[in-house]
């Protein structure tokens, strides 16, 4: 049995050759979850739904919706970015915020051949700012609460 502590695991000469996997909290469990059921409905919203206003014919929610869209794309972008970071996958940021940054330029792209709707440069920036603020919350979420068990130590 040969072991090589700078190796997470034993090599292909032990007898039981294994790589070490990370236990997973369950709350990282349960947000993974949350993070691709709200990545799927995001997905299907954006692109299928769109604009409610064509559901609803009343000149004071037109109007309504028209001043909080641009605020409706950041946030909704930003709780996927925080959900991601949530989750923990085993990838690490760079990679996670460039698929989040695919998702959001393929959501305005698609949008080419589907009827009613038109992509907007607007819409991906905006998009691309609801990502970085979500990761920059999550990031100020995870030193605020490692400082508080630090401090309840």
């Amino acid at each position: 049995r040969v072991l090589i502590p700078s190796m997470r695991y034993e090599t292909w000469e032990s007898d039981r050759y294994r790589p070490r996997r990370r236990a997973i909290s369950g709350a990282a469990k349960l947000a993974r979850g949350c993070c691709l059921l709200y990545g799927s409905l995001l997905g299907f919203v954006l692109l299928f739904i769109g604009n409610p206003t064509k559901f609803v014919d009343a000149p004071a929610f037109q109007s309504l919706y028209s001043d909080i869209e641009p605020g409706l794309h950041v946030g909704l972008f930003a709780c996927l970015a925080f959900l991601v970071s949530a989750a923990r996958w085993p990838v690490n940021a760079i990679v996670q915020a460039t698929v989040l940054i695919l998702f959001a330029a393929g959501s305005e792209a698609i949008q080419i051949w589907l009827p009613n709707r038109t992509p907007r440069w607007g819409c991906f920036i905006q998009d691309v700012a609801g990502l970085f603020l979500g990761f920059v919350t999550w990031i100020a979420a995870s030193d605020l609460l490692a400082s508080f068990r630090r401090w309840r130590r």
